[in-house]
Parts: structure tokens; sequence; C-alpha cells
């Protein structure tokens, strides 16, 4: 069973597993029977190997994630283990690797649903894609709920998605990392002592009441030191809006968190910009550091002249389907500096930069991660979920795939641990300066 197709994963959720990009070849192999395996934990494999191979935007090499499925399998196995199976030809591999993984289930004494688990996110891991990833039943459930609109649980802060380290770029009002003093600027070193690449998905989630250690270093002091928090439903607002005072003028500056679905959202950024224009602004900064990406549509109309192509997407094999922007663009449309950085994701990324081939906005921050796909939900049968990366993402009417690449900006402006801890913006005041050079007027000759 699948559920709807998306943009982008939610970042309060997933962890972002950038910089394991694997070469993937044209070789795959045919689905495997899973009635071979009924009534064993085997079966999750082998219903996460079928769903890669056969849904995954590129072909994918076989024997590689087969061999990366058998080398996290062995990792979270204890003794005996059997000898590595041969899996260097791909029509024979997934039976070489039944046969091994059937040994290894039976005769070790790693616990089958953990072993299972572990070794599908060895295969998601080899994919390296940020679209791709595995959910184990209670992560799977609370992100169903939130993408139904329900409020997560979890720590409760957007954080830059590549890592480690990982830099706290947010903390949401009343959540459990504001409870136990996370402030933005605080550097994640490592979650429940794990600093690997994927700690975040791995230990990162769970259910309201479970605890989480995050060792964390925060600017200023000379140490690093560790942080219970239990975990806690959190809010993150649908937006946030004020006003900002130049000697140019005043320019409206709008930061959300999440492109939603419906049109709640999308109402309140239309009058949002409405009451900019009471306020006689010069210019929009729209904040997207923080944002993990959700659904390019209807935000998107609000800032796109109508008809402009905002990306195309295409399924293995498939011709790319354009996305074109509706005539909801708010008149009049203002002079735009759109935020990026490093916790900007998928459509916090596609949109900026399509807006910016059309001419219509001016990127300012650091480089985004580069995580651009759409991605379906495959359920598995003990309610664990396998997200997949399902289409190319191409920006714009004749942009590239820059998933993996990301968004470089116009103006180059870093925000440190330290700014966030002081509550500097160098993001913020270098767009507020582009946007008031633009509506300064020019000189005339002889003046």
């Amino acid at each position: 069973m699948r559920a709807a197709r998306l943009l982008v994963v939610l970042a309060a959720l997933v962890a972002l597993l950038g910089g394991w990009r694997a070469g993937l070849a044209a070789t795959a192999a045919p689905a495997v029977d899973l009635r071979t395996a009924a009534g064993s934990d085997i079966e999750l494999v082998l219903e996460a190997f079928n769903a890669i191979e056969q849904e995954y935007y590129n072909p994918v090499d076989t024997t590689g994630l087969l061999n990366a499925a058998w080398q996290a399998a062995l990792a979270a196995a204890s003794d005996p283990q059997p000898p590595t199976p041969d899996l260097s030809q791909a029509a024979g591999a997934p039976s070489a690797f039944l046969s091994a993984y059937r040994q290894l289930e039976r005769e070790g004494s790693a616990d089958p649903t953990a072993l299972a688990y572990s070794t599908i996110s060895g295969m998601t891991a080899f994919l390296g894609n940020a679209h791709t990833y595995f959910l184990t039943p209670s992560e799977a459930m609370a992100q169903r709920a939130a993408l139904a609109g329900s409020d997560p649980v979890g720590i409760g802060v957007r954080r830059t998605l590549n890592g480690p380290p990982w830099t706290v770029l947010y903390v949401a009002p009343g959540s459990a990392g504001e409870a136990a003093g996370l402030h933005a600027g605080d550097v994640i070193l490592a979650y429940d002592g794990d600093t690997a690449p994927d700690a975040p998905l791995v230990n990162g989630a769970g259910t309201a009441g479970s605890t989480l250690t995050l060792t964390i270093q925060r600017p200023g002091e000379p140490a690093s030191r560790d942080v219970t928090i239990d975990l806690a439903p959190y809010h993150l607002p649908a937006l946030e809006r004020r006003v900002i005072q130049t000697p140019a003028g005043p320019i409206g500056y709008l930061r959300f968190f999440i492109w939603e679905s419906g049109h709640q959202q999308a109402d309140a950024i239309a009058a949002a910009l409405a009451g900019f224009e009471q306020a006689g602004v010069i210019g929009w900064v729209l904040d997207l550091r923080a944002n993990g990406g959700g659904y390019a549509e209807p935000i998107t109309d609000l800032f796109a002249p109508p008809s402009t192509t905002i990306m195309r997407v295409a399924a293995r094999g498939a011709t790319p389907v354009s996305l074109i922007a509706g005539d909801g663009e708010q008149a009049p449309a203002r002079p735009l500096a759109i935020l990026i950085g490093p916790g900007s994701a998928s459509a916090a990324e596609i949109v900026p930069e399509a807006l910016r081939e059309d001419g219509r906005a001016i990127l300012v921050g650091e480089r985004t991660p580069g995580a651009m796909a759409t991605t379906e939900e495959v359920r598995l049968s003990d309610g664990s979920s396998l997200w997949i990366t399902h289409e190319h993402v191409y920006v714009g009417a004749a942009g590239p795939d820059l998933d993996g690449v990301g968004v470089s900006p116009d103006i180059c402006a870093p925000e440190t641990a330290a700014d966030l801890a002081a509550g500097r913006d160098p993001g913020l005041d270098a767009a507020v300066q582009a946007l008031s050079e633009e509506a300064a007027p020019v000189p005339t000759a002889g003046r």
C-alpha cells in the first residue's frame, strides 16, 4: 500500500544522508519471491530490496546493493557469522544473499527484527540519496501523522541537514528542545553517542516520553556537554512575519518551516503580503534557511509569474512532466530576496532556484544540501516504511538535476554557530542591503 507521492521529506523527522553518493549501474535483478521467506523477518529485507530494485529513480547496482545489505547485517549480528556469499553475479546474487542471511538469522543471537532493520538501512545508505530512507514502525507512524497535519514528536529543532556536526538553526517555542535548554547555535556532535551521518535518523525519532541524549558544543563554552531530552509533540509556526525598517524604506520579512499542501498557509502568506503593502514596503525577504521542504504548490504561485516552469519531474525511463505556476502571483510583485542555506531542502531549494532562473529573485546565504527529488512511501508488512526516491527533479524550464549538488547563492553570507548564538544575522543583513540598493534612486548625470 502506498501513500501519495511527495515532493520532499520533513527535515524535522528525517536526516538527510548527504555525501554517500554511490555509483549506480544499469543491471537489475528480478523480484525475489517473498513466499520463500514467509514468517521470517527476512521478508522485510526482501520487500525493501524488491521495492528499491523496482521503484528507485535510477537503475540500481544489484551486487553493490546486496553487498551493502550483507555488510550491514554482519555489523548488527553476533557470532558465529557465516562466510560472505558470492554476490558477484547480479542474476544469482539475490538467492546467494537469501541463503547466507537465513543462516545468519538462524545461528546468530541478534534480534531478527533489529537485524532486518539494520540490513535495510544498509541498503538505503548505499544509495546515498536524501530522499531514500527507512523508518521503523513508530517513526513511520510519527511521520504519517505529521504529514496529515498532526504535531510531530521529537526534539523540536531545525538544524543543518548534513553532518556531523549539525548546527541548531531554530528551536520551536514550547518544544522539548526548548525545555531542555537548547539554543540556536548549539552544535550537535552526537545523538545518543552516535556520530554517524545517519545518527539523527537512527536515534533522533521516538515516541512521546522516550529520551534522547545529545552531545552539544555551545559557542563560547570550553567543552562539550550532554543534554538529555524527553521527546514530546511540538508545533512549528505556520508563518513568521515582520516589517524591517531601513533608510531606503520598509521591507517585509517572511519565514516558514514547511510548504503545506493545503491553502491555509498560502492564504496566511497572501494576507501578510497584503499587510506589507499597507506598510509601504519596498521589497520582500523570504527566509527558507530552516525549511525542510514540502509541497511546492500553492505557495509558489504567490511569488512566481504565471506560466513559469518551476520544475520538471521524470520517473525512470519516462518523459519529464512540468510543474507550471498558476495565476496567483501577488501584485505588485515587489523585489524579492530569498535566504537559503544548509538547512534548506527540496522545495526550499527548487523554488528559489526556479525563481532566480526566471529573474524573479536574488538568493542570499549559503549553498544548500541538494536534496531535490520526489519520494514515495512503500509500507512494509510490519508497519515500517521505506521512502524511495522515485523521480528526478530538474529545476526550471531547462535547468539541471541539482540533487546532491545544491543551489549556490548570488550573495554569499555565511551564518556561523557563533552568529546564531549571539543573535546576529549576516544573511538577513545582506538581503536587506541588496533590496535597499535596488530601491535606491539612481543619481542623474551632473549631480
